[in-house]
């Protein structure tokens, strides 16, 4: 309660020291507050169920609550304690928005406090009780001096501004935003490794690709029900490299991992029998068998604003009327299903080309069927051998016949 009652006039600062590599959804294990005078450091692993008292501080609007970096931190005391924030300063934001070139809390404390940060117990295991003293002091130095930072960079931000608090609000509704944001627990779904899978740009043949679906799963079962994160199961390269060999042997698993992460070791058969599944499957491109681009209308290629493709132009079809090739029903389907996606869009661009012939010109020539409706005259004939003999040098012209 010394806590509480402590930032309850003050300026309120908190930051919590995460771990998620061997936990699926992560966990708080330590909180630091700051306010002008004291600094205090949380275990939040001791005291989780009584961390609802903070939210009467958190969410007074009359305290400032400074933050840096705010995004995860937010979600995760949603996830973890049910605490919510309210008046929130994100000094990252503000960072931003100073166009300081790095945007790092290790860069604040270097630029505004001549404070050198020890980032070696960055990627620490926070779980670990007793925490050492250096440990200690790293959290304590992460919420220590920004404060002060606070007050510079609302002044820089204000002389920025001419003095005026245009850019402050901005600061201030970016942080806003983030306070409104809600957590989330993944779901998983069928289509849940397609967006894993555009990441990566690889092209994977529907074999590979079935092969990477279903270690997608097993792996997230396996995550749930360990309590362990995708990164500690299966990483996504690993993952990945394993799709692409497809390896006929449980050695050969083994053989894309290093280091090779416990739980592949323990359940390779499992992992062996998917591969081997994945053989089954047929050997198509990946794009049309596994849905990765969806069908659809494709877009219009006619740029309406171009007088050549208005409403009202009749170059685009023959003089008959009728479309050069269907643009819809069974027909346009069946003929647009047997391309791939990248030729189907050539395709149609191909048969909406611009007919560039005119129906009448000054210099309009007859055309073959006009010829042959009515006879030629003798100097017609003349003309017309002797435009023969030129084109066949073989051919020669004598009185008038060709010989």
């Amino acid at each position: 309660m010394s806590l509480v009652k402590s930032i309850f006039p003050a300026l309120p600062l908190p930051a919590s020291q995460h771990h998620s590599y061997r936990s699926f959804l992560g966990l708080t294990c330590l909180m630091q507050i700051s306010t002008r005078t004291e600094d205090f450091i949380i275990d939040t692993l001791e005291l989780r169920s009584d961390m609802y008292i903070l939210n009467e501080s958190l969410t007074d609007p009359a305290i400032v609550k400074v933050f840096h970096g705010a995004d995860s931190d937010i979600e995760w005391l949603q996830k973890d304690f049910g605490l919510y924030v309210v008046n929130m300063f994100d000094t990252h934001q503000a960072a931003r928005l100073l166009n300081l070139g790095r945007h790092s809390l290790d860069h604040l404390l270097k630029l505004y406090c001549s404070v050198e940060s020890n980032k070696q117990y960055q990627l620490a295991d926070w779980r670990i009780r007793p925490l050492p003293e250096e440990m200690l002091s790293y959290a304590r130095d992460d919420t220590h001096y920004l404060l002060y930072i606070y007050d510079k960079m609302r002044l820089a931000l204000w002389e920025r501004g001419n003095e005026q608090p245009a850019q402050l609000q901005v600061v201030w509704q970016r942080s806003r935003d983030i306070c409104l944001k809600k957590f989330i627990k993944p779901i998983f779904t069928d289509e849940s490794y397609l967006d894993l899978y555009r990441k990566q740009k690889k092209h994977l043949n529907t074999q590979q690709l079935t092969a990477f679906q279903l270690l997608f799963a097993w792996r997230d079962k396996t995550a749930r029900r360990e309590d362990e994160s995708y990164g500690y199961v299966l990483p996504n390269h690993m993952m990945l490299k394993i799709a692409e060999e497809l390896p006929k042997e449980p050695q050969g698993i083994i053989a894309c991992c290093n280091p090779v992460p416990p739980l592949v070791r323990q359940q390779i058969n499992e992992m062996h029998l998917l591969i081997q599944q994945a053989r089954e499957m047929p050997l198509l491109k990946s794009e049309v068998a596994a849905g990765v681009r969806k069908s659809g209308p494709l877009p219009n290629p006619e740029r309406l604003e171009n007088v050549l493709f208005g409403p009202h132009d009749c170059s685009h079809t023959p003089s008959d009327g009728y479309p050069l090739t269907p643009t819809s029903g069974p027909a346009a389907v069946q003929a647009r299903g047997l391309l791939p996606a990248g030729e189907e869009e050539e395709a149609l661009l191909d048969t909406r080309c611009l007919i560039a012939t005119a129906v009448i010109t000054l210099f309009n020539e007859p055309s073959a069927e006009e010829n042959g409706k009515r006879p030629l005259t003798v100097a017609q004939k003349k003309a017309q051998n002797i435009m023969e003999s030129f084109e066949n040098p073989f051919r020669m012209v004598s009185n008038g016949c060709v010989c």
